[in-house]
């Protein structure tokens, strides 16, 4: 009697790591003409998945509503909103103010930010979070 061999172990499903992207950087590609999505696909070497806090995206979606907002934000709020639309971007909801979210959110996860906040950047660095944020005005990197 021939016995069934054994099925081999399932590879579990790494989850994707998450880059959070903080409000600033919606505006770096009208500003400064960085492509966000292209540069951090470059720096990030695993499988990962974008995701912003649900104030930042409501703080972008206010200023598109509002008269007399300059450009840059008007086009940074259309960025956001076309990059949710098709799925690029995933918008996770947030309590309280958005740098401490963020903060609370990478420690928990171990997840990369993406900011150009001098602040927030030195304290995700002193806990030993990665962070992604503009370099020379032309790229983006670790910081």
């Amino acid at each position: 009697m021939r016995f069934p061999m054994a099925a081999e172990p399932i590879e579990q499903k790494k989850e994707k790591r998450l880059v959070l992207l903080d409000t600033n950087m919606f505006f770096l590609p009208f500003k400064f003409r960085v492509d966000i999505l292209s540069e951090i696909d470059r720096l990030v070497e695993e499988p990962y998945r974008l995701g912003v806090a649900s104030q930042s995206a409501g703080e972008l979606s206010h200023l598109l509503k509002k008269k007399g907002t300059g450009r840059g934000a008007h086009s940074a709020a259309v960025f956001l909103n076309q990059l949710v639309a098709e799925g690029r971007v995933t918008t996770i909801p947030s309590v309280g103010r958005v740098d401490d979210w963020l903060f609370r959110h990478a420690k928990q996860n171990q997840s990369i930010v993406c900011t150009n906040d001098i602040l927030l950047k030195l304290r995700l660095k002193r806990a030993k979070l990665k962070v992604i944020a503009l370099r020379q005005q032309d790229h983006l990197d670790y910081a």
